[in-house]
C-alpha cells in the first residue's frame, strides 16, 4: 500500500528542490517510509510555523513546490545514521 506522507520542509530547500539538485532527505523514521510512498513538502520558516511570503518570486516557489508530489526511491538507515532515522532518495511524479 502506497502512502502519502506531508513533510515540512524549510524554506531555504525550496529552490534546491525545484531545480533538481537536492533529491535526498534524512529524516526521523516515525513514519516507517517505504519505497514508492508518496512524499509532499510544506514551506516551514526556521521555527517550523508556515513560512510567510513576501516576495512575489519566494511566494510562485513555495506554491509551485507545495503542489508537486515526490515518489520515494530508496529507502536506508544504519551507516552512520542515528537510530531510528533514515535517508530517502525521491523523484518528482509526472501526472
Amino acid at each position: 500500500m502506497v502512502h502519502r506522507h506531508i513533510l515540512k520542509l524549510n524554506t531555504r530547500y525550496v529552490g534546491e528542490i525545484l531545480r533538481g539538485r537536492k533529491r535526498f532527505e534524512v529524516r526521523n523514521n516515525d513514519r516507517s517510509f517505504q519505497r514508492g510512498d508518496e512524499v509532499q513538502f510544506v514551506v516551514v520558516n526556521d521555527d517550523g510555523e508556515p513560512a510567510v511570503i513576501g516576495a512575489k518570486q519566494l511566494a510562485s516557489e513555495y506554491a509551485a513546490l507545495e503542489d508537486l508530489v515526490f515518489r520515494i526511491t530508496f529507502v536506508v538507515t544504519g551507516y552512520g545514521l542515528k537510530e531510528g532515522y533514515c535517508a530517502f532518495g525521491f523523484e518528482e511524479v509526472e501526472e
